[in-house]
């Protein structure tokens, strides 16, 4: 090889290696604080009873979350719902949806993962990763401050619903998990954001992403195949809803089908439905009431089979609902 060749090789890989690093960096960003972003919806703005609630997770980070209790006939709610945020959104995104599920009686927690930590100082996060520390806080806030004898379902969107997802398949007592536009595997999200962002030959994306691979795994601690719930799915048992929207431009709708696919759940107890005409984790904006009707309608369907499963009751009038 020619001193010209050499030097041309090298120039391909510095700007391979280059180009890896800054897909890795996307990754595991600090979100720079903007002004007013502490101004926001509060569950009060739309009439419901909250309590404000601060998480602190292992690692230290402060969380703010939204704990709202739905009482029927004086005693609370036996359902409690927690919801996952998306990606580098704050808890008050999913607060119509909270309204959804509080009015048709479920007990709802919000929280912010740590993009939008407590703490004004920026502090790294990633996609899926750090929030699961995140996310297991919240639900042992919740199972500290349910009821004995309420059950525990997750709803998520996005990497919240990946964030679900995780952590169904750790959870052998969950009444259902619900989640919209979902991803599989962030591996292959990368790979997608790669494919869609270089306009590179096949060979040229394939080794870009394994650069990419290793240099978060150097940089920053972790290994991004190991991020999602696909190697797990298996471990969920619990009835699902898996929504996705076709059009999805962020996580190919591919990864709702391999979710539903990979998961325990008997075929009765789980339930895929394909959106047209939506981009990623639009539905919701383009009819919030099918949407919610469409979460409520499957959790109440789900709902007696599983209290009695829990409680060993046989099939009566009392606990069955139409």
């Amino acid at each position: 090889m020619g001193f010209a060749a050499a030097v041309g090789v090298a120039a391909v890989g510095a700007g391979a290696s280059a180009a890896g690093l800054y897909v890795a960096s996307r990754l595991n960003t600090r979100r720079e604080r903007i002004f007013g972003e502490e101004f926001h919806m509060t569950p009060e703005t739309l009439r419901m009873p909250y309590r404000e609630v601060e998480l602190t997770t292992p690692d230290g980070v402060k969380l703010g979350a939204w704990w709202m209790e739905q009482t029927v006939k004086g005693k609370s709610s036996d359902k409690v719902v927690l919801c996952f945020n998306p990606y580098n959104h704050d808890k008050s995104r999913l607060l119509g949806l909270a309204r959804g599920l509080w009015e048709a009686g479920y007990t709802v927690m919000l929280f912010d993962f740590r993009s939008h930590a407590i703490s004004k100082k920026p502090l790294r996060h990633s996609i899926g990763y750090l929030e699961e520390i995140d996310a297991r806080t919240a639900l042992k806030f919740v199972r500290e401050n349910k009821p004995d004898y309420a059950d525990v379902a997750f709803v998520g969107a996005s990497m919240g619903g990946a964030m679900a997802l995780t952590l169904a398949s750790t959870e052998d007592d969950l009444a259902a998990c619900c989640t919209d536009c979902a991803f599989a595997s962030l591996r292959d999200v990368v790979n997608h954001m790669i494919k869609v962002g270089y306009s590179l030959p096949e060979p040229m994306r394939e080794a870009l992403l394994v650069i990419v691979e290793a240099a978060n795994k150097v940089v920053y601690g972790y290994d991004i195949a190991k991020v999602g719930p696909e190697k797990n799915l298996a471990a969920i048992t619990c009835p699902v809803l898996i929504a996705h929207s076709r059009d999805d431009s962020i996580v190919p709708v591919e990864h709702a089908s391999r979710i539903f696919a990979g998961v325990s759940t008997p075929e009765s107890e789980k339930e895929i439905v394909i959106l047209p005409g939506y981009k990623h984790i639009g539905a919701y904006f383009g009819d919030e009431k099918t949407y919610i009707r469409r979460i409520v309608n499957f959790l109440e369907g789900v709902w007696p089979r599983h209290h009695r499963r829990q409680t060993g009751e046989s099939p009566s009038p009392s606990n069955i609902k139409t």
